[in-house]
């Protein structure tokens, strides 16, 4: 697991506690700092709606000769860390090793594929709603928590190896269909959930109980359906009522990591959430005035969204 954040953390997590006394599987964590000397000490602490509970992997460090060659690679950095982190660990990855981006936004694996060409690398996401608020503890707020992978050609045996191995930690996991499809359609949740909620700093609750707010989270969705058509995607089924379901299912306070990061006063995904469909939409000539709006104000250099 590169990266051990609310998702990396999470699903790491399960791993760790499942094969914690595997004589085949090794779950190692890849992180620094603070939280890289709490995971040594004291393993990872993760608390959810229906339990609390420890779990230690097999090793965490952050030293390429420690960690060794790895047969899976679990990218789930933040996107503006990815590639300076996957030439970081390039000892790491042999040439059968699989790589699987489950960075937010949808660039991710096309990083990976620049930096390794060779190797086979996955378009993955979560639908997950976790963080790391403190050291070591993740903290995950949904009731549910899925797990997709995947290409545009046929599933290979160590894609099916990989979706077993996470089945049986408890993880909802999966090999996409059309991988391309399902991770817009990820985008399309969390892009236009992380712009409004940073913009007008409120919860997805407060946001969908408004009108108004509502209106303009669908103006976000339609603007950004858009673009995905004009990039080919297809989607199946109404993936704006879709989306709007999974966002009613989420609890009321719920936020984004982008509203959080801007909050926090650290670097934030703005690009990769929100200028990303502004760029996409000027190549493609799709309109996208909300998004240019938004993004704009996100990136003023004094932006704060409670001044909005």
């Amino acid at each position: 697991m590169l990266g051990i954040g609310g998702v990396g953390g999470y699903f790491g997590g399960c791993l760790a506690r499942h094969f914690e006394k595997s004589n085949t599987i090794d779950i190692i964590f890849i992180t620094r700092g603070d939280n890289k000397i709490t995971l040594k000490s004291k393993g990872i602490t993760l608390q959810t709606p229906e339990e609390t509970f420890v779990a230690y992997p097999k090793l965490t460090s952050s030293d390429p000769s420690e960690i060794g060659t790895v047969d899976y690679m679990l990218c789930c950095t933040k996107m503006y860390d990815l590639e300076q982190s996957i030439r970081q660990y390039m000892p790491c990855i042999k040439n059968e090793t699989v790589l699987v981006s489950l960075v937010n936004g949808v660039e991710g694996a096309a990083t990976i594929k620049q930096l390794c060409p060779e190797n086979e690398v996955l378009e993955g996401g979560a639908y997950i709603i976790s963080s790391l608020i403190e050291p070591g503890v993740i903290r995950k707020t949904s009731k549910f928590s899925k797990l997709f992978f995947g290409t545009t050609e046929p599933k290979t045996n160590r894609q099916v190896k990989l979706a077993k191995i996470l089945m049986k930690a408890g993880i909802d996991a999966s090999v996409s269909k059309d991988s391309k499809a399902e991770l817009w359609g990820k985008f399309l949740l969390i892009s236009t959930m992380a712009t409004l909620t940073s913009f007008l700093h409120c919860s997805i609750g407060e946001i969908l109980a408004d009108n108004k707010n509502k209106e303009l989270l669908l103006s976000l969705m339609y603007e950004l359906k858009a673009v995905a058509k004009a990039s080919g995607i297809v989607f199946s089924g109404d993936i704006i009522l879709q989306t709007l379901n999974i966002m009613s299912a989420m609890p009321f306070k719920a936020t984004s990591s982008l509203q959080r990061d801007f909050e926090d006063g650290k670097a934030t995904e703005v690009d990769t959430l929100v200028g990303y469909v502004v760029r996409m939409g000027k190549q493609l000539r799709i309109s996208t005035p909300l998004y240019e709006v938004m993004y704009e104000k996100l990136t003023e250099p004094d932006a704060k969204p409670l001044n909005f």
